[in-house]
């Protein structure tokens, strides 16, 4: 899998996850409807991928920024549960 991160490249401030490597991951260590928690949620991608497989995600992100792009890209309106 080290092959995988390496000839993946951001290309502006946010940094994705490798797509194919996450359902590579998240197929072979959870079943459908399992649920997903990342706590550095960052742009979301393993949420997208979750959401793809059928799992459900939880994802934590203290900034308003990454949590807007994760909504934007997973097609949600609002699950939001802010935590002061």
């Amino acid at each position: 899998m080290k092959q995988n991160w390496l000839k993946f490249q951001s290309t502006d401030k946010f940094n994705y996850k490798p797509i194919e490597l996450l359902n590579r991951i998240i197929t072979a260590s959870t079943n459908k409807n399992d649920v997903i928690l990342d706590p550095f949620n960052g742009s979301g991608t393993t949420g997208v991928v979750a959401k793809q497989l059928n799992r459900k995600y939880i994802g934590i992100e203290k900034e308003k920024e990454y949590l807007e792009l994760t909504l934007k890209r997973m097609g949600v309106e609002t699950i939001v549960q802010h935590i002061n």
